[in-house]
């Protein structure tokens, strides 16, 4: 069914790329901490960042061996110890371990052929951007560029070599992935060329700071909180249920309660009252047993749709 599209509160995917230089972990350490005091930090680039340990405030963890799976494992790791923005410096490793993992793939089991061997290396891609697109935290990343030098002339009218930043070292089209992207130069001016937000769209901002980072967590927290709907749909969907239980035992000898009970008598732990039911799996999964039972009362032509219990403590 089609709906009124609203904006709902969200978690900032940024990426910021720029040449060597260009203050990439630095920029990504300032609007982070213009947007929280809570910030993780994922170092591949042997433990660099925590050169800026006194100016700012934040946890590192060190990949020494940048792995997709160390990766996927880290971004997971601060999601579920409750950090607010986690800074990935930076997301080029990742590309070049999945190169080298694709031409050793190649080479062990395609007899060299690369083409045949992306069909693994492309679902690990596919689960370190998962990764980061589910992530509870807003995410900072960062890119290095493939550079070049051109020769031009300076301010003092003289030829001289000036570095530029070509396209970022990740895989094509993961630009696709982030609500903005930022591209930095050798003096610290950014590009911003892409821009979910619309307020800062092809903008140049000279070494975004704290303050950059703060207009970007007010835009982020404005719209509807998607935890309090999905709360407000769970109180919805049992009490349906609470209400399917009450109509099953009507004018029957049994309470509510111990029927309940009886079609929760398989969980693995025990449910002792509706309060113990608390996700909505958890109610998915009782109603499928509610439903179950009530076909081998009354048979239906309908098949029961089956439902595995619920990973949570039930």
């Amino acid at each position: 069914m089609f709906k009124k599209a609203s904006k709902k509160q969200s978690k900032l995917r940024l990426a910021v790329s720029g040449v060597s230089g260009a203050g990439k972990t630095y920029t990504a350490l300032r609007i982070a901490s213009g947007m929280s005091k809570k910030i993780a930090l994922i170092d591949t680039e042997y433990g660099s960042a925590s050169k800026y340990g006194d100016i700012f405030s934040f946890d590192t963890l060190d990949l020494k061996v940048a792995t997709i799976d160390k990766y996927i494992g880290a971004i997971k790791e601060a999601g579920s110890l409750g950090y607010e923005v986690l800074i990935i410096d930076s997301l080029s490793h990742a590309w070049d371990f999945l190169l080298e993992e694709v031409d050793k793939i190649a080479k062990s089991k395609y007899n060299g052929n690369s083409f045949r061997a992306w069909s693994e290396g492309t679902p690990m891609q596919k689960n370190f951007i998962n990764a980061i697109l589910s992530s509870p935290c807003h995410i900072i990343a960062t890119m290095r560029v493939k550079t070049e030098y051109v020769v031009e002339s300076n301010s003092k009218g003289k030829m001289a070599p000036r570095k530029v930043g070509l396209s970022p070292r990740q895989r094509e089209g993961l630009e696709y992935e982030f609500d903005m992207l930022m591209e930095g130069n050798h003096e610290h001016y950014f590009h911003i060329s892409k821009d979910r937000t619309s307020k800062f769209q092809d903008k140049i901002i000279e070494k975004p700071d704290e303050k950059f980072g703060k207009e970007l967590i007010d835009w982020l927290n404005t719209g509807e909180d998607e935890v309090a709907i999905k709360k407000e749909l769970l109180i919805e969907e049992r009490t349906i249920l609470i209400d399917k239980i009450m109509k099953a035992t009507k004018e029957k000898d049994i309470m509510p309660i111990d029927l309940l009970k009886d079609l929760c008598d398989g969980a693995k732990t025990p449910v002792l009252s509706f309060d113990d039911i608390k996700t909505e799996a958890q109610v998915k999964w009782v109603s499928a047993q509610l439903t179950k039972r009530m076909q081998d009362v009354v048979p239906v032509v309908e098949p029961v749709e089956v439902v595995p219990e619920p990973k949570e403590a039930f």
